[in-house]
């Protein structure tokens, strides 16, 4: 692997890590401000945590291991996938925190019902916090070591 390469697969290894971390900061935010939010985002935080530390092990076993290449560890395809996957995710947990930004002005510690949702919204949400569960499990095999 080339000095170029390495660089690139240390920077998409960052990048990921630094998806991974806005996912579960907006997460934990989320499960924070909504009173009974569902198990399903409760599930995903563990996920995106779970996946953020096996990523955070392939980028620290190349590193002590020059011998070893990023690319052999998680390939670029994977790592292409996993940032896609990950961000899309990132777009539906900002659009759920953002949902009812204007109600959170609500005395400091008052949790908003997560059945204020309306009906058709939850149901969608709910729908793609399913699709997104999958998709970690997906993520977690790839990077599985």
């Amino acid at each position: 692997m080339s000095g170029l390469e390495a660089l690139g697969a240390t920077a998409s290894i960052i990048q990921l890590l630094d998806v991974c971390v806005k996912c579960s900061r907006t997460t934990s935010h989320i499960i924070r401000s909504y009173r009974d939010a569902p198990k399903e985002l409760k599930d995903l935080a563990m996920k995106v945590e779970m996946l953020r530390f096996r990523i955070e092990h392939v980028q620290k076993l190349g590193d002590d291991l020059s011998s070893i290449n990023t690319d052999d560890l998680l390939p670029e395809l994977h790592r292409d996938i996993l940032l896609d996957q990950l961000q899309l995710y990132l777009q539906l947990l900002t659009s759920i925190d953002n949902a009812y930004s204007g109600t959170r002005r609500q005395p400091r510690g008052a949790k908003i019902q997560w059945a204020m949702f309306d009906k058709a919204k939850s149901e969608r949400v709910m729908r793609d916090l399913k699709d997104v569960n999958e998709t970690l499990d997906q993520g977690l095999t790839i990077v599985s070591l």
